[in-house]
């Protein structure tokens, strides 16, 4: 069970947004309505996620960025019981920007304005959090099941500890912020507890951004896939680059962009150019003098 805190920010936070969430059952990330009863624990692991949300909601109102579910419970201060719990520890706190959907580059300094740190937002009870981080991260919050509660971004799984987002589990599949417990089983089935924040501040990233590139190892021809937000429906005079060379497109959409690797092509960051802006890098090997194995079969 988690306590939900209110730090004056909050005390005012439905009156400056109208913020809610969508919570579903299932594991696929377009389910929009619950599909069976809750019981006990699901119900609980509900009303700790919605905890979550809504700390999450205030962090950001008070600071700008949102955070790590281990950093929720977070004090601006040396003395706790666990060094994971100071929002300073390790020299700044991770934060995620919503303009991006990813970690700033730099540690911030939860000390001074405009981000200062009026934390704890949430109190996590002993014993409902994990100390040495199996599974995911140091601090997490655990659900009812003793399996950690996920934190996405419309990008990837939040990973602290990385200081990075990940594909794992449902990688980039969601289109905005969304918590996640596994449920009874643990794994991704059909007993999945999704919530979904709502309100366009933690929708989509508002940049051009590469989400994953699939395959991330890929021979010449063989077509690639890349998944991200902001590549304009149509090519119009957008372009696609490959370690600074043009590269010529199969498919092109707002959400995905498709390509082959061409023949003479040696690996590099792959960057999705729309006028004056560029997206983020992403790195694609290239299997130098190989064929698609395909052609073998």
């Amino acid at each position: 069970m988690l306590i939900f805190r209110k730090t004056r920010a909050g005390l005012f936070a439905g009156a400056v947004l109208v913020l809610g969430a969508a919570w579903t059952s299932g594991a696929g990330p377009a389910d929009a309505t619950p599909t069976r009863m809750y019981d006990a624990r699901e119900v609980a692991a509900l009303l700790d996620m919605g905890a979550m949300r809504d700390a999450e909601i205030v962090a950001y109102l008070d600071t700008g960025y949102l955070y790590s579910l281990e950093d929720l419970n977070d004090l601006l201060s040396s003395w706790t019981n666990f060094t994971f719990d100071n929002i300073m520890d390790g020299g700044g706190a991770q934060a995620i920007s919503t303009i991006t959907g990813r970690f700033v580059p730099q540690r911030l300094d939860m000390r001074i304005s405009p981000h200062v740190w009026f934390g704890p937002y949430v109190t996590y009870q002993q014993g409902r959090f994990s100390i040495s981080g199996a599974g995911y991260d140091p601090g997490t919050p655990l659900d009812p099941w003793d399996n950690p509660y996920y934190l996405f971004t419309p990008l990837g799984l939040v990973r602290p500890t990385l200081g990075a987002l990940t594909l794992e589990l449902y990688g980039d599949a969601f289109d905005r912020y969304a918590i996640v417990s596994l449920g009874n089983d643990g794994v991704m089935s059909d007993d999945d507890i999704i919530l979904r924040f709502e309100g366009s501040i933690f929708g989509p990233p508002a940049l051009t951004t590469i989400s994953s590139i699939a395959p991330p190892v890929a021979a010449p021809g063989q077509r690639v896939t890349i998944r991200g937000y902001n590549f304009g429906a149509t090519q119009a005079g957008s372009r696609l680059e490959l370690a600074g060379q043009a590269v010529a497109p199969v498919s092109w959409s707002d959400r995905a962009i498709m390509f082959d690797v061409p023949a003479n092509a040696s690996g590099g960051e792959v960057v999705v150019v729309r006028g004056a802006t560029r997206s983020n890098p992403f790195l694609l090997r290239v299997l130098v003098g190989a064929r698609r194995w395909s052609q073998y079969r």
